[in-house]
């Protein structure tokens, strides 16, 4: 994949900074598809306009309410 433009583009720790994530969790996210991102050498770039749609995952036990 090629990078068009490197100012679309914000490091792991930016957004995990955007976010208030931890650096491994936006990770995570990449991995997992639920974050755009690239890897640009040893370094991965997240799409910068996808962090304002970003929705966290939901956190928690779902089981807890079951009986």
């Amino acid at each position: 994949m090629i990078v068009a433009d490197i100012d679309q583009y914000v490091t792991l720790a930016e957004a995990a900074r955007i976010l208030r994530r931890s650096k491994s969790t936006v990770a995570r996210y990449t991995r997992l598809g639920l974050l755009p991102a690239v890897r640009k050498g040893v370094q991965t770039l997240v799409q910068a306009d996808s962090l304002s749609q970003f929705q966290h995952p939901k956190r928690g036990n779902p089981n807890l309410n079951r009986r």
